[in-house]
């Protein structure tokens, strides 16, 4: 989770948008005030859905706003069905209070569905694909298995739940990633929560930095951020940067003969940036920070 500037000026250019859309509808139909359905299935001023997710995704820095995934961009459909829009303040509940906030940019963020599928190779037994997985086999069997488009078989877990699916509907205060309070570097909301190895190197735990912290608490066990695949990730992503960022003898990738430790940060930075970057996975800077902080706890870097 990080802190996501609605008071900006890129912000208020996007919000006025989605404003002139409302004014628009609100001509055309004074009798009837609109919801955020409405807009899904209108386009007035040139401007759609597609054009808030977008919108969203460039404000949020292309990543999640609550676990902190990337998300591909939403023009070009390569993040289709990979993320959605979330009323912060949420639906039902701007309903019965009457108010505006279902059609206000600022209660919009953008969040991930929560929810990875496992795409059964072809070919493959249900055993191959639980070994190459890592995943029991009785999660498999108990999962009601989905038909891609392609006529594959997918399988998901309900331990890869989290964000928009886990939040919904459920009626629980979490950490508003848009609240001013968490507007400056040193009062990130990402600084409330605390990362940590579970001891066999393979997952990533996140805990309250305060162990007195309700609301962090709250935030985690609402969203999952504790889910067993989002543990798992934030592990091979600390793997990777442990690969680049220890100060171990190994040569780097790009065919020079400097160690590891013979380079300064801001080199192991930007070969890590490289690295995501060949891989088609833009760096967010929140990571590099978290990560960092992960491993000089751990006592590994200087």
């Amino acid at each position: 989770m990080k802190y996501i500037d609605k008071t900006s000026k890129e912000s208020k250019v996007k919000a006025k948008k989605l404003d002139d859309w409302v004014k628009d509808w609100s001509k055309r139909f004074p009798n009837r005030k609109p919801t955020f359905k409405d807009f899904r299935n209108t386009i007035l001023n040139n401007y759609s859905k597609k054009d808030l997710y977008q919108d969203l995704w460039e404000e949020q820095g292309t990543i999640c706003c609550y676990c902190g995934q990337y998300i591909p961009e939403p023009k070009k459909d390569e993040g289709k069905g990979r993320a959605t829009v979330e009323h912060f303040i949420q639906q039902e509940d701007t309903k019965i209070a009457g108010t505006d906030e279902d059609l206000k940019f600022e209660n919009l963020i953008l969040s991930c569905m929560g929810k990875e599928y496992d795409v059964l190779y072809e070919n493959e037994t249900v055993d191959e694909f639980t070994v190459r997985k890592n995943i029991s086999k009785k999660i498999v069997e108990q999962t009601k298995p989905l038909i891609g488009k392609e006529g594959e078989i997918i399988f998901t877990s309900g331990t890869v739940y989290h964000c928009n699916l886990k939040r919904n509907n459920v009626k629980a205060v979490i950490i508003n990633p848009t609240d001013t309070k968490y507007n400056s570097q040193s009062t990130d909301c990402w600084r409330l929560f605390d990362f940590f190895d579970d001891g066999t190197g393979s997952k990533c735990q996140i805990e309250a930095k305060d162990k007195q912290d309700l609301l962090t608490k709250d935030t985690i066990r609402v969203l999952g951020l504790d889910c067993d695949f989002l543990c798992k990730k934030r592990g091979r992503q600390y793997r990777e940067f442990e690969k680049v960022f220890l100060f171990d003898e190994g040569d780097y990738d790009d065919g020079s003969k400097h160690t590891t430790k013979e380079r300064n940060l801001a080199e192991k930075r930007q070969f890590y940036e490289d690295k995501l970057n060949q891989n088609n996975y833009p760096f967010c800077s929140l990571h590099f920070v978290i990560m960092q902080q992960h491993l000089e706890k751990r006592g590994l870097l200087i």
